[in-house]
């Protein structure tokens, strides 16, 4: 039973996703829960901190497929743990 539902839970399937440079998809299955203007973290140092971002937040249930896809093209500039 275990190893089924860790089958389950960690499937990745399959997505066709639209390919156009301008869009932008879901990293995730789920619900959009909010949409929210939001500072960037102090820990990003993006100056005065008073730069706003879109966050966007998805709700993730047991039967959502938990595999994070990239939403959009794009470079790393910086990580931080």
């Amino acid at each position: 039973i275990i190893t089924a539902w860790c089958v389950f839970f960690f499937r990745d399937p399959v997505r066709v996703t639209p390919d156009q440079p301008d869009l932008v998809v879901a990293p995730a299955d789920g619900l959009v829960s909010a949409i929210d203007l939001v500072a960037l973290p102090a820990e990003l140092d993006a100056g005065d901190g008073t730069e706003m971002v879109t966050r966007v937040s998805i709700f993730l249930t047991v039967f959502d497929v938990h595999v994070q896809r990239v939403p959009a093209s794009g470079t790393v500039k910086k990580v931080i743990y």
